[in-house]
């Protein structure tokens, strides 16, 4: 006897049912790659954090800013790249494939440039904060998501001047409308609100 094959109700039941169960499966796998991408983009940070300080520990405790050398200055994310196994950590795989044209890196994280005080020594901007200096370290914020502040250059510094605003200038709320944070002691946290104080190296509102 000839078996009986689907027909075409069936056949139209049976691909209805899947493109539900897609439908229904297809966010929550969205958001189980975007939270993989975000956990990753906190390992970046912290591995950041640490060739950081360990640039710092080889240059009498003082941190890898912008360097006033002579010429085009050194950014941040060269003075510590011998620091650093790999690259790759300069990348996010939530953010767009920018390549930053003072690094020629693929980057996609900024340091804290606010300045406050409006003086020299008073932010990361020239590299001559010294790790003696800072008062609240597990609360200042110092390498964020960053996006490119023209085209595809300088995505290498968020804030700007000595007056917060927030959204912060040229962070990237790229991890479900927030972002993630390097701290000055070397952890990286999450964040959607921040406040001036954790942007401030003196630590003062």
């Amino acid at each position: 006897m000839k078996p009986k094959g689907f027909t075409l109700i069936e056949l139209l039941i049976v691909t209805a049912i899947i493109g539900i169960l897609a439908g229904l499966l297809l966010p929550a796998l969205v958001g189980a790659r975007e939270k993989a991408a975000a956990v990753t983009c906190l390992g970046n940070l912290m591995q950041i954090g640490s060739a950081l300080k360990l640039y710092s520990t080889d240059y009498g405790g003082v941190n890898a800013g912008i360097k006033p050398y002579t010429g085009e200055p050194i950014y941040w994310m060269t003075l510590i790249q011998p620091y650093l196994a790999n690259y790759e950590v300069f990348r996010c795989r939530s953010g767009p494939e920018v390549f930053d044209g003072y690094s020629g890196l693929n980057l996609g994280y900024g340091m804290n440039t606010y300045n406050f005080h409006n003086n020299r020594g008073k932010c990361f901007w020239y590299g001559e904060v010294k790790d003696t200096s800072v008062r609240f370290s597990s609360q200042l914020i110092w390498v964020t998501d960053c996006r490119p502040k023209v085209g595809s250059v300088g995505c290498y510094s968020v804030g700007s001047g000595s007056s917060f605003t927030q959204p912060v200038p040229f962070v990237d709320y790229r991890h479900s409308d927030g972002f993630n944070a390097l701290f000055y002691d070397g952890h990286a946290n999450w964040l959607k609100i921040t406040t001036r104080k954790m942007w401030d190296i003196d630590g003062c509102e």
